[in-house]
């Protein structure tokens, strides 16, 4: 079994920000998924592209570890547009993340 993709203490996730990813999420990979799908899809509309990103790039690594599939969530992420100051906040957030450098080309 994998090591839990989102470990604690690590960072909030923007499209719920009334929540910690430690407090809500623990070490549970599917909880962690399945709430973070209804956050994209309840608020990603009105989120910011760096938001969006960071909370895209969590349910790419979450379906990594979860064995599900992350075309969906990379062809979002990749649709983005994102500045240079949006791209170098998502890496300094998430650059501990194996495939971040490849989701975000």
């Amino acid at each position: 079994m994998s090591e839990p993709a989102i470990r604690p203490n690590e960072t909030t996730v923007p499209l719920m920000p009334c929540v910690s990813v430690e407090e809500t999420l623990a070490n549970d990979d599917l909880q962690a998924f399945r709430a973070l799908k209804s956050a994209v899809r309840r608020r990603g509309a009105d989120a910011s592209p760096m938001e969006r990103a960071i909370a895209l790039c969590h349910l790419v690594d979450l379906a990594t570890a979860l064995g599900e599939p992350t075309d969906p969530w990379l062809a979002d992420l990749r649709g983005l547009e994102l500045t240079a100051d949006d791209r170098q906040r998502v890496e300094s957030e998430l650059g501990h993340l194996a495939g971040l450098r490849e989701w975000l080309a």
